[in-house]
């Protein structure tokens, strides 16, 4: 039996990638990120580890961002036996050739003064969703998206 040394970091695990503790050339997980979709959850794991990407169980506050300006970040948790999950809702695509944004990030950090480091996903493209409005610009004006 293999026993997980001291916590030391976040791992942040999100759609298309695996979570694979041992693993420290691949950051302790497997995979590349898959395309999310704006206005849909993309449910992302945090889990506390060591320096080999070992599970480590506590109860830490964890808070998530984005870089995307119009994302919502959800409301902070503690972590339950060393990990846990979130919803995060992007707002802004990535994908659309016309628009210059993105890709976005994830990062997990702690909620309050821990030795921890944050963990930040690899960039994340983000598809538009279905078409739900018509916006009409009239000359002079721009979109904002």
């Amino acid at each position: 039996m293999v026993s997980a040394t001291t916590t030391e970091k976040l791992l942040l695990t999100v759609y298309g990638e695996t979570y694979d503790p041992g693993n420290e050339a691949g950051g302790g997980k497997t995979g590349a990120p898959v395309n999310a979709t704006a206005g849909l959850a993309s449910t992302v794991t945090v889990r506390a580890v060591d320096r080999f990407y070992n599970l480590k169980s506590t109860d830490t506050a964890v808070k998530i961002l984005t870089t995307d300006p119009y994302a919502v970040p959800p409301t902070q948790r503690n972590l339950l036996n060393g990990a846990t999950t979130f919803e995060v809702f992007f707002r802004t695509a990535s994908t659309d050739p016309d628009i210059s944004t993105g890709p976005w990030r994830i990062t997990a950090s702690t909620a309050s003064a821990s030795m921890m480091s944050q963990s930040v996903s690899p960039l994340i493209n983000i598809d538009a969703g279905d078409p739900v409005k018509l916006l009409v610009l009239t000359p002079g004006l721009s979109a904002d998206p």
